[in-house]
């Protein structure tokens, strides 16, 4: 891995760096954002199981769901990258949640039904798909309005460049909320396989140090973060399959396969849509990158020993929804039982 990976002053093209090919930097180090993906990894680690059994060796511990405990913090950092201020609106943010959680139970639903019923359990679960419209409304409005609203970079290279065929924008809304929804999704697996290769593989203190006071990060030395970005880069390069397993409906951490090669632009959306391989990446990275630089500072990460042994095995039934972590909030005070 060449030095510009992660360095953000020597690079030379937006092919060449992760991040100045869709960022513009000040949003995704927001005192807001910061705010939030802390809320969201202590309410969700707040929500885990207290362990049993020697309750002074688990002192403040508690068991976790991996996934359920990042996949807050990793949208709330893909909708700052994807809608920037837009995203801060009330309509469009609970709009952006429901969407997300529509989808999912509609998929996860269609698993168990015939072919001919999924239609209308589709219907049934979106409710007609009204977050998907309130969403789609909104953002062809900012398309057409591209020069009077503030849009995010990742936004204003969707707009078809002058010259080109023109297509309505409620098309380009649509494809971006499916690209956007794809990407988290798939910033998601990457964040889980990459935490629990650093458990098994690393000493996560090496990337706390690294990582350094989250409040004091700023765009610039979030982008420079050399063995962070190198962690990431090796998840995203050995790559697992996040596409549903047809027999199993799941996605496995350990097989291996490459998502972003076969990810293409919507048809009749133009040159200039974002959602290149490389831009596709670089945003699976810089979302990964956010999550984790204010996850890690935060709490203490472990996976239990049978996790850590059909890892180090590439056990390919080892399943992204099943891998549990015990946490704990780094500044937990241990109390005396003695």
């Amino acid at each position: 891995m060449t030095s510009h990976a992660y360095d953000h002053s020597r690079c030379k093209s937006s092919q060449s760096c992760s991040f100045c090919s869709i960022a513009d930097g000040s949003e995704y180090v927001a005192p807001g954002l910061q705010a939030s993906i802390k809320e969201n990894i202590l309410t969700e680690a707040g929500r885990g199981s207290s362990f049993s059994g020697r309750i002074w060796y688990y002192n403040g511990w508690k068991s976790v769901n991996l996934r359920a405990l990042l996949k807050p913090s990793v949208f709330a950092a893909s909708t700052a990258i994807f809608f920037g201020q837009i995203a801060h609106e009330q309509d469009f943010a609970s709009s952006l949640i429901r969407y997300a959680l529509d989808m999912e139970l509609s998929a996860n639903t269609q698993q168990y039904v015939p072919v001919f019923i999924a239609p209308t359990v589709h219907f049934i679960f979106t409710r007609n798909e009204r977050a998907k419209h309130i969403l789609i409304q909104r953002l062809a409005l900012a398309l057409e309005q591209a020069e009077a609203e503030k849009l995010p970079k990742f936004l204003r290279t969707a707009i078809v460049a002058p010259g080109k065929e023109q297509v309505k924008s409620s098309v380009v809304a649509e494809a971006i909320l499916s690209a956007w929804l794809k990407l988290s999704n798939q910033a998601l697996l990457i964040l889980t396989h990459t935490i629990v290769q650093a458990c098994v593989q690393l000493d996560l203190e090496s990337l706390r140090r690294e990582i350094g006071d989250p409040k004091l990060r700023t765009y610039g030395g979030l982008n420079n973060l050399p063995l962070l970005h190198r962690v990431l880069e090796e998840s995203l390069e050995n790559y697992f399959d996040i596409l549903r397993d047809v027999d199993r409906q799941e996605a496995t951490v350990a097989n291996s396969a490459n998502f972003l090669q076969d990810f293409s632009p919507p048809h009749h959306i133009g040159e200039n849509w974002p959602s290149t391989v490389a831009d596709a990446r670089a945003s699976i990275l810089l979302t990964s990158k956010i999550t984790l630089a204010y996850l890690l500072p935060v709490l203490n990460i472990q996976v239990d020993q049978e996790t850590t042994s059909r890892f180090k095995n590439h056990d390919q039934s080892l399943l992204l929804h099943h891998v549990k972590a015990a946490v704990r909030v780094r500044n937990y005070v241990e109390e005396d039982y003695f």
